[in-house]
């Protein structure tokens, strides 16, 4: 033991119950929302409630790690939400053969919940025809094909950075033309 310290029974180390579990996740499961929301705009090819239940898994693991001799719950649970969420985000745009591109059943206008029609007439309005082009190709709009970023680089004449950089700012300008 250290100088000066007594040893403080009441702050043994102990797992926690599964009651002392459940009231951490009810407590926090705040947190692993929030954190999802902020993660949202950065994960499309995962919804809200996919990165809410990541979320959950980190506040599960922040339960199993979390010392309470060592700082409060909530800033361990929040690094471990956010490891989660990382990782399934780029798990999921990773997909089955380690590329990176979109999962085969991902949907666009699924996300957005708007008819196709009116998809056409906002991205007519507010971005140009490649980024046009790319929205398409990525989301498969248009054409039931699946086509990697690499492959879309190659028909629009951008590397695969291009691409991923193209659909970042078509995508920021389209929620932007969404919410006016």
């Amino acid at each position: 033991m250290a100088r000066g310290r007594t040893k403080d029974p009441s702050l043994t180390l102990r797992k926690l119950s599964k009651e002392e579990k459940e009231e951490l996740y009810e407590n926090h499961f705040w947190l692993a929302v929030n954190i999802a929301q902020k993660y949202l705009w950065f994960s499309y090819p995962l919804d809200i409630e996919d990165l809410c239940q990541e979320g959950w898994f980190g506040l599960e693991r922040a339960a199993e790690v979390w010392n309470r001799n060592k700082g409060a719950f909530s800033t361990i649970a929040a690094f471990y939400i956010k490891s989660a969420l990382q990782n399934a985000i780029r798990k999921a745009k990773r997909g089955h053969n380690g590329e990176n591109h979109l999962p085969e059943d991902f949907s666009y206008l699924s996300i957005l919940s708007i008819e196709s029609e009116e998809l056409r007439e906002i991205m007519g309005r507010v971005l140009d025809e490649r980024e046009q082009r790319v929205i398409k190709l990525c989301f498969r709009i248009d054409d039931e094909t699946y086509h990697t970023q690499k492959d879309i680089g190659g028909m629009v004449g951008l590397s695969k950075s291009g691409v991923q950089n193209t659909l970042r700012r078509s995508l920021k300008k389209l929620r932007r033309a969404l919410n006016h």
